[in-house]
Order: structure tokens, then C-alpha cells, then sequence
């Protein structure tokens, strides 16, 4: 573990200079009733490995790792001709790889956010500090080929993803409370008239009554939203090298500040992608923004279909 300096907003989260001090007794940290994940290879990934791996085919599919962003908002553009398009801003930052190995799969793990270490378990703050990370709040694992595993502590990026590629989004929706079949399930409700007196809103029938019961998986009243749910084939608008903003077409279930995990679309990208991730220094410098060609065809076409006079 360095010496070097904590800076200022890490030393608010509870990381003193005293940090560097901090010594990890022997234990075993994992309980002996969970499977033990065995290592992927004798020695991990390091940086001359990974910069031996920069060679991508579009035509085939490959799993990098992916990433976990936090939703900024939604705003709208207009193209060149004119038409409206909608897009979600995601921000990525301090993500850094925590953990990697092979469970019948290999896998990468991916954390962001600091957190104070004060308010973190004891299991998963003893796992950072034994890698000498800071400790974050989100975790995640995402399975990837053996040749795009990373280093533990490799820093990600917004460069990680292109503009022009698919994405496919994991976020939790946003949460609706308690709600009836009509809006959680699209119930067309009872007759308005002819006789419906206080249930016009109500599903109707549930079950038969011979069986006296009624069958599971009955759509009925319930909470509605607060949900994980996967949005596929997202493309990316922009990325913002400077802010490490990725923009996303269309929107993205959630509210604001929602973590988001991104990853690959599992489909033969468009463009090519930075394999296994974009390493500063060793890629050419790329420019502050990263936007999609200019669209040379109008998109607002209109045919006049009426006679001619």
C-alpha cells in the first residue's frame, strides 16, 4: 500500500492518514460454507498482458467487462434536420476492478462509489482494504472472456464504450406503490352502465368455483415498479471523455442518481470497441467528446401522395 497523500474529500469518508497504517490479520474472511471461487490462472492479469490483447473483430462476439453508472437525467437534441431525439445521461465514476476469476465461468467485478468505511460491512470493507481499494458502495459481476480480464484496480472509463455501440441497461424502475389491475396490468374493467354499482375498476373473476382456490400467477392488485428491469440494444450517442458522461438513446428506467449497469449488447457492433477496455496511454489520445457521423440523409422525409391538380 503507498504512502501517498488522502486526499481531502476521501478524508470527510472517514480515510485518514493513518489509512496507510491499517494491517489485515490473517483470517479467513470467507465462511466455510460457501464455495471458495478458485483463482483463473497462477498469476493475474497485468498491464503488458492486457496491452498484448488490443486486437478487436467486429464479426465476432466478445464479453468485456462491463460498467456501473449513475443516471443523471434525460434531455433532448435536435439533428442537423432538424428532428427531436431524446437521450439519457449516465456518469461513470471511481470504477475500478475489485475482483476476477473462473467459477465454471470467468467473471470480472466491478465496484463505484466511495463509501465510508465507518458504514460498510465488515466482510466487504476487510476485502477492499486487502486490495488496497477504497471501499465502495456498488458491486457487481459480469461474466467475460478469458482474454478481457483485468488487473485488480484497473480504473474504467467512459471511453470504454463508443459511440454508435449497443448497450443493454439494468436499472431498478422507479416504484408506483400499491395499484389496481387496471394500471399495473391494463384490466379493461367492468361495464360502465347496466347494472355495475362500485365495480367498475375491479378484475372481475378470479378463479372457478368448483376448484375453490385461486390459480397462481393471477394478475390482481399489487405493488407496482421498484423493479429491476433490463432495457436491450441501447445505442450510445455521445461519450464525454472530460466528465465521463455516457449519453444513451432513449430512456432508462429510474429516477435520478439510480445506479445503471451497462454492458455489451450481445449482438455484432457497428463500430469497433476498445479491447478488453480502454487503457490511457498505451491507445491513441481521444478527443473530448465522442459523437455519432453526421447524418447526411434527411430523416423527415415527406411523400406527396395527393393528386395532382
Amino acid at each position: 500500500m503507498d504512502n501517498t497523500p488522502v486526499p481531502e474529500e476521501l478524508q470527510k469518508l472517514g480515510y485518514g492518514p493513518e489509512r496507510v497504517k491499517i494491517t489485515i490479520p490473517t483470517v479467513q474472511l470467507i465462511p466455510k460454507r460457501e464455495l471458495v471461487v478458485k483463482p483463473a490462472w497462477a498469476f493475474p492479469p497485468t498491464r503488458e498482458i492486457c496491452l498484448q490483447r488490443l486486437t478487436y473483430d467486429r464479426n465476432k462476439r466478445y464479453r468485456r467487462t462491463g460498467m456501473i453508472g449513475t443516471k443523471v437525467g434525460m434531455m433532448s437534441i435536435y439533428d442537423n434536420w432538424g428532428k427531436r431525439i431524446p437521450f439519457s445521461d449516465n456518469q461513470v465514476f471511481d470504477k475500478v476492478v475489485v475482483n476476477n476469476g473462473k467459477k465454471e465461468l470467468y467473471f470480472q467485478q466491478v465496484c463505484a462509489e466511495l463509501k465510508s468505511p465507518s458504514t460498510a460491512r465488515g466482510l466487504w470493507r476487510h476485502e477492499c482494504l486487502r486490495r488496497g481499494l477504497y471501499v465502495r458502495r456498488y458491486l457487481k459481476t459480469f461474466q467475460v472472456e478469458k482474454d478481457a480480464l483485468l488487473p485488480v484496480g484497473t480504473p474504467l472509463y467512459a471511453a470504454h464504450f463508443t459511440a454508435g455501440q449497443f448497450v443493454d441497461c439494468v436499472s431498478k424502475s422507479i416504484g408506483k406503490g400499491f395499484q389496481g389491475v387496471m394500471k399495473k396490468w391494463g384490466f379493461k374493467g367492468m361495464p360502465k352502465t347496466h347494472g355495475t354499482t362500485k365495480k367498475h375498476r375491479h378484475p372481475g373473476s378470479i378463479g372457478p368455483m368448483g376448484l375453490g382456490r385461486v390459480w397462481k400467477g393471477k394478475k390482481l392488485p399489487g405493488r407496482m415498479g421498484n423493479k429491476n428491469r433490463a432495457t436491450f440494444h441501447v445505442q450510445v450517442m455521445k461519450v464525454c471523455n472530460v466528465t465521463n458522461c455516457i449519453f444513451l438513446r432513449g430512456s432508462i428506467p429510474g429516477h435520478d442518481s439510480t445506479p445503471v449497469y451497462l454492458h455489451d449488447s450481445r449482438c455484432i457492433q457497428p463500430v469497433d470497441l476498445f479491447y478488453p477496455t480502454y487503457i490511457p496511454g498505451s491507445h491513441p489520445p481521444l478527443p473530448e467528446t465522442q459523437d455519432l457521423p453526421v447524418i447526411e440523409k434527411d430523416t423527415i422525409v415527406w411523400e406527396n401522395t395527393l393528386p395532382q391538380l
